[in-house]
């Protein structure tokens, strides 16, 4: 039984071979009857092959060409239509080549809609949040103007949306995204705290805090690319503001304390002491490179903290009695590099002209 399979495979792949090898010559065929002017005889040359999908796909937009051309000077407007649309279905990216190709044949290409309506996909990467000071808080006057806030890496992932503008706006695109963003940082601050009865003696002499936080993020992009045409390496760059709103909050604090050691204890939620909002400025540089029918893409941005991001009610009991802490405001800058896959929809059609 298992050689009787095997025969069968062997066969079957036999016959597939033969037929693709067949439709090979099929080609050179129509091309050549093409080239002597019997435009009548292409389309059944063609016939077999295009239906049961004996060509290659770069045979297969050369025998579409080479059809649509024939229906052009058959004066055959509709089949020409027709068949159009069957290649701009098989390669969405197919571009005419206007050195090589024939005028009548560019000018109906441009009378289809070939551009992606959109493009949708994701990005993930790391980032890594500076909170930048504009108001000390502090517990202790001997913390004030001593605490310092350090920058950790965590994980940033988000789904976007890319629709380029037409007509006269050439080279943006809209570019929203929206996203899940961890932003984890350290404060520390030491000779925090001194004694009543010996001012020059700390009692707590450093503090140290890690904040963790989720957000999610909504950045109204606006992309513009440099170059006009596709080539491997497509640059950008993309500016707009962006929005975030708090998810979670929480502090791992920790303070060494004189004669006791470092006191410590589960992490703390901070949520109510920032505010729901939060507003920033994104710059970032990218590039797209096409694989097949999609984008690997990648940018490295800049996310500017335009607001101050710890409310009113900025201090929680365990923070401050505990641990002697209480936040000052500071505005979050963030700095990601990214790396995603981008895909475009097509839905190649015929435009009508408006009169």
């Amino acid at each position: 039984m298992t050689k009787i399979f095997l025969l069968a495979a062997f066969l079957g792949f036999l016959t597939i071979a033969s037929f693709g090898q067949s439709c090979t010559q099929t080609l050179r065929l129509a091309q050549s009857t093409y080239e002597q002017g019997r435009l009548h005889e292409v389309p059944t040359i063609l016939k077999k092959c295009l239906d049961e999908g004996g060509f290659t796909d770069t045979e297969e937009v050369n025998a579409y060409k080479i059809l649509i051309n024939s229906y052009i000077y058959l004066e055959e407007p509709e089949l020409a239509d027709e068949t159009m649309l069957k290649l701009l279905e098989a390669d969405h990216f197919f571009k005419v080549n206007e050195a090589v190709d024939p005028a009548e044949f560019i000018a109906l290409y441009k009378t289809f809609r070939v551009d992606p309506l959109f493009r949708i996909g994701f990005k993930v990467g790391p980032t890594a949040t500076m909170p930048a000071i504009s108001q000390s808080y502090y517990v202790s006057s001997a913390a004030q103007g001593n605490g310092k806030f350090s920058p950790k890496a965590n994980l940033s992932a988000s789904i976007v949306f890319e629709k380029d503008f037409f007509g006269f706006i050439k080279n943006f695109s809209i570019a929203p995204e929206i996203g899940f963003v961890v932003r984890t940082y350290d404060y520390t601050n030491s000779g925090f705290n001194m004694s009543d009865e010996n001012p020059d003696s700390p009692v707590i002499t450093q503090t140290q805090n890690t904040h963790k936080q989720q957000w999610l993020d909504l950045n109204l992009l606006v992309q513009y690319r440099w170059k006009d045409q596709e080539t491997k390496l497509n640059p950008y760059f993309s500016v707009g503001p962006g929005l975030s709103y708090i998810l979670g909050s929480t502090n791992e604090l920790a303070t060494e304390v004189v004669g006791q050691g470092t006191i410590t204890g589960p992490a703390i939620d901070t949520k109510s002491s920032y505010k729901t909002l939060a507003y920033s400025a994104i710059f970032a540089i990218g590039s797209k490179i096409r694989l097949g029918g999609f984008y690997l893409t990648g940018d490295l941005r800049y996310q500017l903290g335009l607001s101050n991001v710890v409310s009113r009610n900025r201090s929680t009991d365990d923070a401050v009695f505990d641990y002697g802490y209480v936040p000052s405001d500071y505005r979050h800058n963030n700095l990601t590099a990214n790396l995603g896959l981008v895909i475009p929809y097509f839905n190649p059609i015929k435009l009508t002209n408006k009169k």
